[in-house]
């Protein structure tokens, strides 16, 4: 009784230490933690209608804190959706929401003034007021999203060459069908990806533009797929000093370029991941015919945009620096088989192999003399062995023995 008392003492008394001592919560690295101190923010939203009061219902919305995993949830009702009252309320600042919405009918979709699907927001103490849009998926899919909301597709005038007109075609469609997709719940791990790998795209963002890391990782997760998946990684590609690897041949880029996003875009959006391939064919004739990518979001090639304010040329010739690289490889190989040559023994020079020619030409020489002896002397020990054999073959033993 006395042990139990004691061991149930010790337990009480562990629990009362562990609990006396603070945690501490890690949050998100690419967005400021919420406070230990809760501080609130004021949150409004204005919905602007823009489906000619064809959507009629609720609109909820579901906000989740990624610091702490913290949601709140609540309905836009038809005086928010129909008559732009904004919604009102108090929640806890100083941190970062994912969103995300559903609609009493399906074919709808929220997007920002900029034409962007709406995935996340970030409150401060001052307040966050938001203006999202309602707006018609087919409306977005065919491009009547109306001239009173910015775009962020590439403004290339029509006066360029077909090329290029046919390039801001391809970027459209494949825009409006990432702009649904993004809407979709169904896709978020397609984003996630731009979440958990931040650290090291910001890094290729800082390094392939004139913008820093902290500009892409204030980038919505949907801004960063853009910039990723249709120029940062395929600039990053061709640095790596392996031109044919991914752009030998047009086998080459499908797989080993673009095959890995075409693939996981067309896991749930098939027309989308079509639109995708369709738009990078377009880059990789253009990166065959230029040696530089094209860069949908600006308008302006890789080469173009990193002459700086003093308008250096931009001298990076991808192919130039592969071939340095595989002349580098070479050599390297080179290298190594002569040091393996180097570490083999060294081989007979002329006056060693004459001599041993000499020893085997006496050796051979004197068994030819002597052969009538050397084969006397095998029928001899064949003969012995026979006789041996025999012998134990049939148990017969020396006289004397028992």
């Amino acid at each position: 009784m006395k042990k139990f008392s004691k061991g149930l003492f010790v337990g009480v008394l562990t629990v009362i230490l562990a609990v006396s001592f603070p945690f501490t919560a890690y949050a998100d690295p690419d967005t400021p933690p919420t406070g230990d101190v809760a501080i609130e923010g004021d949150l409004s939203i204005v919905i602007i209608n823009k489906t000619d009061g064809e959507y009629t219902g609720n609109i909820n919305v579901s906000l989740t804190c990624i610091a702490s995993e913290r949601q709140f949830s609540f309905d836009l009702g038809l005086s928010n959706v129909l008559l732009e009252i904004p919604y009102e309320r108090t929640i806890t600042a100083n941190t970062t929401y994912t969103v995300a919405f559903r609609f009493d009918r399906a074919g709808y979709v929220i997007l920002d003034k900029r034409n962007l699907p709406v995935n996340r927001l970030h409150i401060t103490a001052s307040g966050y007021e938001a203006v999202w849009v309602l707006r018609d998926v087919n409306a977005v899919i065919s491009g009547d999203t109306g001239a009173d909301i910015g775009q962020v597709e590439a403004d290339i005038p029509t006066d360029l060459e077909d090329v290029y007109i046919e390039a801001h075609r391809l970027w459209n469609r494949f825009l409006t069908l990432a702009i649904t997709m993004a809407n979709d719940n169904d896709n978020r791990l397609i984003f996630n990806a731009y979440h958990m790998h931040h650290v090291t795209m910001s890094q290729n963002f800082e390094r392939f533009t004139h913008r820093t890391a902290d500009d892409f990782i204030a980038m919505s997760l949907f801004e960063r797929f853009l910039w990723d998946s249709t120029y940062v990684r395929i600039v990053d590609m061709l640095h790596m000093g392996e031109f044919d690897t991914f752009f030998g041949s047009a086998e080459n880029y499908r797989s080993r370029a673009i095959g890995q996003i075409a693939i996981n875009i067309g896991r749930t959006c098939q027309e989308t991941a079509a639109a995708y391939e369709e738009l990078m064919m377009w880059q990789y004739d253009y990166i065959r015919a230029n040696s530089t990518v094209f860069n949908f979001i600006t308008g302006v090639n890789h080469r173009d945009s990193m002459r700086g304010e003093t308008g250096e040329p931009f001298s990076f010739d991808p192919i130039e620096i592969s071939e340095e690289r595989a002349a580098d490889e070479d050599r390297i190989i080179q290298s190594e088989i002569q040091e393996f040559l180097d570490e083999l023994p060294v081989p007979l020079g002329a006056d060693d192999v004459e001599y041993e020619a000499n020893i085997w030409d006496r050796t051979i020489a004197r068994l030819s003399a002597n052969w009538f002896t050397i084969l006397l002397l095998i029928v001899v020990f064949g003969g012995l062995v026979g006789v041996i054999v025999y012998r134990k073959h049939n148990e017969i033993k020396e006289v004397g023995e028992d």
